[in-house]
């Protein structure tokens, strides 16, 4: 798993902001679960 994502429900809004612009969606869809993925986009 990627180091980013390690906590990525402990990041603020433009921690995750940062991680969507330098991610494409294919390599969030391989490396997050369903849970990830919905913490990083709510």
């Amino acid at each position: 798993m990627c180091h980013h994502f390690e906590a990525i429900a402990e990041l603020d809004a433009d921690e995750r902001e940062e991680v969507l612009e330098s991610h494409s969606a294919d390599e969030f869809e391989d490396e997050l679960s369903d849970e990830e993925l919905e913490a990083l986009t709510a």
